[in-house]
């Protein structure tokens, strides 16, 4: 039996379209990357050589782990964005939207460290999505260990803050990534506690050492 009806084209149902050609934009460098995706585009890059890429790393990265990771920055609509001259307010609105608490903390600083911060913001926040949705893949990728790598400056981000004022800021980040997902409903208010908990817990430890 043949039909005449038209077939469906379901690009678009599947949201984001995963390839295996690396970024073409010019301010990325595939080989210090081991995923990203284009909001714009819905597309998706994961790098196929990165457990050999990763293997000497602290956190060494697989496959799915990356997958997972990319795939947690599109579900909470992250994207890239930085602070310039002649910035429409609407752009900077959306820049210090994710930082609303955080930012009132930190006061003036130059746009590279804001930069930092919030990128490093929406780390944790993939990470505690992650936990809660129970797509964590790779060991030692959990929220408080990124955390801790963080708070004792072992992440690329860390130079852009000034010890010793990094402290406070890590654990205000850590507290404003949790409040960003409680206000998106990712968080319930126990999960929220449960978070903060953590980030006291792991404080007072430190403090006690």
């Amino acid at each position: 039996m043949t039909t005449k009806r038209e077939k469906k084209d379901w690009y678009g149902a599947t949201k984001l379209h995963l390839t295996e050609e690396p970024p073409s934009h010019a301010d990325l460098d595939p080989d210090d990357m081991m995923g990203y995706y284009d909001k714009g585009r819905k597309e998706l890059w994961i790098d196929p050589n990165q457990e050999e890429k990763t293997k000497d790393d602290p956190v060494p990265r697989t496959k799915p782990g990356s997958l997972s990771h990319e795939v947690a920055h599109f579900k909470l609509k992250h994207e890239s964005l930085g602070l310039y001259p002649g910035q429409s307010e609407e752009s900077k609105r959306d820049f210090f939207e994710p930082l609303v608490e955080l930012s009132k903390e930190i006061g003036s600083a130059s746009d590279h460290r804001l930069e930092a911060i919030r990128d490093t913001v929406q780390e944790m926040e993939v990470r505690i999505l992650q936990e809660v949705r129970g797509w964590t893949q790779d060991s030692d990728d959990d929220f408080l260990s990124y955390f801790k790598d963080v708070y004792y400056g072992t992440q690329d981000s860390s130079p852009y803050y000034d010890r010793p004022k990094n402290l406070n800021i890590v654990v205000l980040m850590g507290r404003q990534a949790i409040t960003n997902l409680t206000r998106r409903g990712e968080l319930t208010g126990k999960q929220s506690f449960v978070y903060l908990s953590r980030i006291n817990g792991f404080i007072g430890d430190v403090r006690r050492s």
